[in-house]
């Protein structure tokens, strides 16, 4: 298990929390569940980009 420090604006991280909150329930660890989930979906989305995009190129050869 990893373990990532990072800064981020005051009211993303409210949001953040909030909606982890009500997703997951506040228990000792929800945060760093959410943040997985939310770190998993943006790489999966950039993965979706990446391909999309080198397939576009292809077609265009």
């Amino acid at each position: 298990m990893g373990t990532i420090t990072i800064c981020i604006d005051d009211e993303t991280e409210k949001r953040f929390r909030a909606a982890a909150k009500k997703k997951l329930g506040e228990w000792k660890g929800y945060l760093g569940k959410a943040t997985t989930e939310a770190l998993e979906h943006w790489v999966k989305q950039q993965t979706q980009e990446e391909i999309a995009h080198d397939a576009l190129a292809l077609l265009k050869t």
